[in-house]
């Protein structure tokens, strides 16, 4: 939960050590005019958008350095997503999807084709979060165009990247705080070991 990160958090400046200054780029799919799915009268980049902002703010009171491709609903082309990513340099980038193709227990977690290591990392360590709070994790079958742009920026500068599928149901709206904690687990945990 959020208390624990922020005692967490507290604990190792209390102990003196100085946490690295390690920057998270989160990447909530669609936005603006670019709705994504649409089901059961949920927008998917709403969902997107909700759990990116709470996972970011869990990781900014933990102390880490946190970028997003937007916080409010507009949309950054690809173009420019390519071209933040590459300015900022983040340690590691998580971009966030759902999709009716995924039941309510299952999430999908994958890398540019041929991911490095950073990514598989980064993956199995979102993936054993994700799967504490009840979700089966499988990998994401197929890399879409948008998201490989981005991947493959990161995977060139041997950084990790992901992306994260949720299931785009009803159960998702009481489920994004889960959904968003597990992210930033995830992402601490993969942070503190590299």
């Amino acid at each position: 939960s959020g208390a624990i990160m922020a005692r967490r958090a507290a604990y190792k400046l209390q102990e003196g050590m100085q946490m690295q200054m390690k920057c998270v780029f989160l990447d909530p799919g669609h936005g603006g005019l670019w709705r994504g799915e649409c089901t059961q009268g949920l927008r998917e980049s709403r969902q997107n958008l909700c759990v990116s902002n709470k996972a970011a703010r869990l990781l900014e009171v933990e102390g880490r350095v946190v970028r997003c491709s937007h916080r409010g609903d507009s949309r950054l082309p690809p173009e420019g997503r390519v071209a933040v990513v590459r300015r900022c340099e983040p340690d590691a980038l998580v971009i966030i999807h759902h999709s009716r193709r995924n039941t309510p227990c299952y999430v999908s977690v994958g890398g540019a084709p041929g991911a490095g290591p950073a990514s598989e990392k980064l993956a199995a360590s979102v993936a054993k979060c994700l799967s504490e709070i009840g979700l089966t994790v499988r990998g994401l079958p197929c890399m879409e165009e948008r998201c490989g742009d981005v991947l493959q920026v990161q995977e060139g500068a041997g950084r990790a990247g992901i992306v994260l599928e949720f299931p785009l149901c009803i159960r998702c709206v009481t489920c994004r705080d889960e959904y968003a904690r597990a992210i930033a687990c995830g992402v601490s945990n993969y942070l503190d070991l590299t």
